[in-house]
């Protein structure tokens, strides 16, 4: 005999069991009752909205209450594309503010270098040049050696 035979025979008896003692003005007995049968169900889904049927339920209980949902997901997802495109913006701009300061401290040391040159301070100069090229590639080998991971693998 099948185990779904088994089962439906086992809820049959419990319900006749159950129906026979209700009929009965007595209570039932712990010994009469031979087995308890229990169906938890449970519904789990991802993303901003909820399955077809349950929007129709949510609507059938609250009328309107599926445009709301529908409603409140679209504003969600609009807010976030707005929140990634200014943190983006915010990126951009901070790479372009580095760029500039880079760039007039680079123009500024030249500038250094070369009036320590002019005025015959060889060791100063040098010690600028020695320490700005040192700087320079301990960045390029610093970026192309150590990149951090990217924000998707998070």
């Amino acid at each position: 005999m099948s185990q779904a035979k088994k089962n439906k025979k086992r809820k049959q008896k419990a319900n006749s069991e159950i129906t026979h003692a209700s009929q009965q003005d007595t209570p039932l007995q712990p010994e009469e009752i031979s087995e308890k049968i229990v169906q938890i169900v449970g519904h789990e889904f991802s993303g901003p909205l909820p399955p077809p049927g349950v929007l129709k339920a949510y609507d059938e209980i609250v009328l309107g209450a599926a445009e709301r949902i529908i409603t409140m997901a679209e504003s969600q997802a609009k807010h976030r594309r707005e929140m990634e495109k200014q943190l983006l913006q915010s990126d951009i701009t901070l790479a372009k503010r580095g760029q500039w300061i880079a760039g007039i401290l680079s123009f500024l040391i030249i500038f250094l270098i070369g009036f320590s040159i002019f005025k015959g301070d060889q060791v100063t100069a040098g010690i600028l040049s020695g320490t700005t090229l040192l700087g320079v590639a301990s960045l390029f080998i610093k970026r192309k050696f150590f990149q951090p991971e990217s924000k998707d693998n998070n």
